[in-house]
């Protein structure tokens, strides 16, 4: 996998100047290590992943069992999946791990890794998800994923490209 510098990730954002997107990501990372604890540190990651992404929901998921199992750790937005077990082999989430890349789908009825069933199960409308792989001393650990823009927008490269420098700070 590449590694790009900080700068390189936001080279292409118009909307923030660099200097801002930093400030962001410093606080972000501030954040997420606010808490010896790890269920609050990520109640908090998720909390702050839904404000500075502008997403309706988003969600981490953690290896489990011999890294056969992807377990919803912590979620927000407008269903609660927490404690959702799924294959690790399924799913964009899974996908996103087993590449150790970001996934950014647009329309997820046109793609085939896309898990319906949750969306069946919940009631909940997924129109675009973006996930990121989590990645510690270089072995990934798990995703965080955030779904649909807020306002019928689609995620676009300066999300992708945030998000995979907000999920190294996490």
């Amino acid at each position: 996998m590449k590694h790009e510098n900080v700068y390189s990730l936001f080279e292409n954002v118009t909307e923030l100047t660099l200097e801002k997107q930093l400030a962001l990501l410093a606080d972000i990372s501030q954040r997420f290590a606010s808490s010896l604890n790890i269920t609050e540190t990520l109640h908090n990651t998720i909390q702050q992943l839904l404000v500075y992404m502008d997403a309706e929901a988003a969600s981490i998921f953690l290896l489990e069992n011999e890294g056969t199992e992807l377990v919803c750790k912590e979620c927000a937005g407008p269903v609660y999946i927490k404690g959702l077990r799924l294959q690790a082999s399924h799913g964009i989430v899974g996908k996103t791990v087993k590449t150790r890349s970001c996934q950014m789908v647009r329309d997820v009825h046109k793609d085939p890794d896309f898990y319906h069933s949750v969306d069946i199960d919940t009631g909940f409308n997924t129109r675009s998800i973006l996930c990121a792989p989590l990645i510690v001393q270089d072995e990934c650990i798990g995703a965080i994923e955030l779904v649909n823009k807020k306002g019928g927008d689609l995620f676009e490269d300066r999300d992708r490209h945030f998000l995979m420098a907000l999920a190294s700070a996490a």
